[in-house]
């Protein structure tokens, strides 16, 4: 399959390629309008939904992405706390995320701007955005007023660029240089991106058929057989080799350890699962956003503690 660089004029053409790609209402999460009372108890507005959650490698500072900005979660180590008791979003920037990773100490991100931007007259889509001081500022990398990413997901290949791997209009594009340029790939329905660390072009893929595999930087993708039904799923790295965690269709925590075989652990999410993400805080823990909140595991799943509460 022939591929091309698109750069912010060459992406239009895929807008409208999810309605064409026979989008399942379950595996793909919706877009809907930033909250007009935001700046009265933004947090329990935006904490309404949750589209992402990440945890910067070095400080273990982990965030929370949502359609009225971005929040930075208390320490693993606290107390439980109230939705209500974490005030506005970082830096009061109102906005809608909806793709969100943190790789390292770099985030990346896209969604739409908030209502007072679009009240000036600033484009619907945020494009392809990165902040290196933890959300506070943001600079535009590219398809800036274009692209609306609905998932990221990143991987430093051993020449030190990062790998990025978005989901657009129905569409998996694919960065080479950080964003900067883009490759499309293959059309299909996902809810859920996640790159392999340690095998550059290799991505996985969360669908209605099932769990899908890309090893050409997503340009194509096929099921894995022996893999669960999962709805989410990310990646990590370690001493024994890369692992998989995924959330199933109907709640179960699914680990793959290594080059081990897919196992069902005790562990359940409650409710509809938003967000998930594998990440050290300061170990290695799963921090999950369902119906209870924000909640974080180091089993798995077998036991829960609600970090945030709503």
């Amino acid at each position: 399959m022939k591929r091309r660089v698109v750069g912010s004029k060459g992406i239009r053409r895929y807008r409208g390629a999810a309605a064409a790609a026979g989008v399942v209402s379950m595996i793909l999460t919706g877009c809907a309008p930033v909250s007009e009372g935001a700046n009265l108890d933004v947090s329990t507005f935006a904490f309404a939904h949750v589209h992402g959650l990440g945890v910067d490698a070095a400080s273990g500072v982990a965030f929370a992405a949502t359609h009225d900005g971005v929040f930075i979660l208390p320490s693993l180590g606290s107390p439980t706390v109230d939705v209500a008791q974490l005030g506005g979003p970082v830096s009061g920037r109102v906005q809608d995320f909806m793709g969100f990773t943190v790789h390292g100490s770099q985030i990346f991100a896209s969604g739409h701007p908030g209502p007072e931007d679009l009240a000036t007259g600033a484009p619907q889509n945020l494009g392809f955005i990165t902040s290196l001081d933890k959300a506070a500022t943001w600079e535009t990398l590219s398809l800036g007023g274009e692209a609306d990413f609905h998932d990221l997901a990143a991987m430093t290949d051993p020449g030190g660029n990062i790998r990025i791997y978005g989901y657009h209009a129905g569409t998996v594009l694919f960065s080479p240089d950080g964003g900067i340029s883009w490759v499309s790939g293959a059309k299909l329905a996902l809810r859920d991106l996640a790159a392999d660390p340690s095998r550059p072009g290799t991505v996985y893929a969360t669908t209605a058929d099932g769990l899908a595999v890309s090893n050409d930087d997503g340009g194509s993708f096929s099921l894995i057989p022996d893999a669960p039904a999962l709805y989410l799923i990310d990646a990590w790295q370690d001493a024994d080799g890369v692992g998989l965690v995924g959330i199933g269709t109907d709640g179960q925590v699914w680990a793959k350890i290594a080059n081990g075989e897919w196992r069902a652990t005790t562990g359940r999410v409650t409710g509809d699962v938003e967000a998930m993400v594998y990440g050290s805080l300061p170990k290695p823990a799963l921090l999950v956003a369902d119906r209870r909140g924000i909640v974080v595991s180091d089993d798995f799943g077998v036991s829960w503690r609600i970090l945030v509460s709503k």
